[in-house]
């Protein structure tokens, strides 16, 4: 079994010792099993409680240092079959699969993704297709984002994965991803726009949003959402994309006829987003007169603005990080 550290605050007990292949879901159960029986005589406990119990029990001195000691152990014992993946070595992973099948529904890495998710990610197209003839579950989120394998797919605009993660079942619509913007919007929202997937998930059932739909300049689609809902207009992106609007999101990405049809419906060009930068920013430090010009023309004072941002030389927008 595997080393595990001297019992915390659990000194004089016999720690429980963890399995040689430990399962974070399982140890969650147990703690929210363990939570349940805390309220008979606890109303108000907490899940912290419990986990910080199930931790102790088992010679941690807390659920994070727990967490930790499984990712590690896991990370190692699954990084055979990670490298597999991402060599695209379809003939390892098939043995790997063959040696021990539950490798299909293990959580890799920290971030709790599966093989499914990480072939999709590195657009191993072969290893997919593999994994969907197994069996392999299509909607299943990982943690750090809380998306599918086609969330990855699509942000990395692989149409082929794309295609058979959807014909697979995939749910091209995937709403809850951490940065609420769904499939469709992990094609087009982030630093590439990848119009081809977007197009795709369209045709298979999938929604515009505001920003998707700014993205790729529908404008018909863009006003029907406003009729329906005023507050599509200021509606913040997630704290990942700095709680921008979707006008601050249409100068990024340079849709001119967007600008323009959303100040036309009412857009404030002076919302600031979480760094306190508005849309009128962004254009002065993309250094982006065609933008400037369309707020001048709408009737934005520009005079007082660039005045006070003058010592603004250059500043470069980051729309996504995944992995810090």
């Amino acid at each position: 079994m595997a080393d595990q550290p001297t019992p915390g605050s659990n000194s004089g007990h016999t720690p429980t010792p963890l399995p040689d292949r430990p399962h974070l879901e399982f140890l969650r159960k147990l703690a929210k099993d363990r939570l349940v029986v805390l309220r008979e005589s606890e109303p108000d406990a907490r899940l912290a409680v419990a986990q910080l119990d199930v931790a102790r029990e088992h010679g941690f001195a807390s659920w994070r240092a727990l967490k930790k000691h499984v990712d590690e152990v896991n990370e190692t014992r699954y990084r055979p079959f990670t490298a597999a993946i991402q060599r695209g070595d379809v003939d390892a992973v098939r043995e790997a699969l063959d040696r021990d099948p539950s490798l299909m529904t293990a959580r890799l890495n920290p971030h709790e993704r599966s093989a499914l998710h990480q072939a999709a990610w590195l657009g191993k197209a072969g290893v997919v297709r593999l994994l969907l003839k197994r069996g392999a579950p299509v909607n299943v989120r990982d943690r750090g984002d809380h998306a599918y394998p086609l969330h990855f797919a699509a942000e990395m605009g692989f149409m082929e994965i794309v295609r058979m993660l959807v014909e697979a079942g995939a749910e091209v619509r995937g709403g809850g991803d951490t940065h609420g913007l769904g499939v469709i919007g992990w094609a087009t929202c982030f630093q590439e726009t990848r119009l081809e997937v977007a197009r795709y998930l369209l045709s298979r059932g999938a929604k515009h949003h505001i920003f998707s739909a700014v993205v790729m300049g529908d404008g018909e689609a863009v006003r029907h959402l406003v009729e329906q809902d005023p507050t599509a207009l200021t509606r913040p992106m997630s704290q990942f994309e700095n709680h921008r609007t979707a006008l601050h999101l249409a100068v990024i990405k340079r849709q001119y006829d967007m600008i323009d049809l959303l100040l036309e419906l009412g857009a404030d060009p002076h919302a600031t987003d979480k760094n306190q930068q508005t849309p009128l920013h962004v254009a002065l430090v993309k250094d982006d007169p065609a933008s400037l010009a369309i707020f001048e023309r709408r009737g934005v004072e520009l005079d007082q603005f660039t005045e006070q941002n003058a010592n603004l030389h250059g500043v470069t927008p980051i729309l996504h990080v995944r992995d810090i």
